[in-house]
């Protein structure tokens, strides 16, 4: 269940190819404040980011996504439902995949400093078009 995941400490092995991104091997720690949360608009899957729904786009977001990742790569079945694809989608390439993660957590660690409290906003900064 991808919706109600809580991100604690813990350790998350990567490696290969991941949905055509490369990824070199090796270990993702995950635990602490990643430099806080950002609340999300309304807080439901509209707002980009926030695909468990929480009002928030933090770690938990992130992890969600690279949980897609290794699920559609691994052959299976998304865990995802249409809604969480889309808020998931973060560069709009039309493919979830680990840079939508890392994207995720970037803003994650910038809405911590006060300098960009709304997502749209900060993918707008990095040249994204929404």
């Amino acid at each position: 269940d991808v919706g109600g995941d809580a991100v604690s400490e813990g350790t998350m092995e990567i490696g290969g190819d991941v949905g055509g991104d490369a990824v070199s091997e090796g270990t993702m720690e995950i635990g602490g404040d990643v430099g806080g949360d950002a609340t999300a608009k309304n807080g439901d899957l509209s707002v980009q980011g926030d695909i468990n729904g929480d009002g928030l786009v933090n770690a938990s977001d992130a992890v969600a996504v690279l949980k897609e990742v290794a699920s559609v790569s691994a052959g299976n079945d998304s865990l995802l439902t249409e809604e969480q694809k889309l808020s998931a989608d973060l560069n709009s390439d039309t493919v979830i995949a680990a840079n939508d993660a890392s994207l995720i957590l970037k803003f994650s660690a910038c809405s911590g400093t006060n300098l960009v409290k709304d997502i749209r906003t900060f993918l707008q900064l990095l040249g994204f078009s929404l």
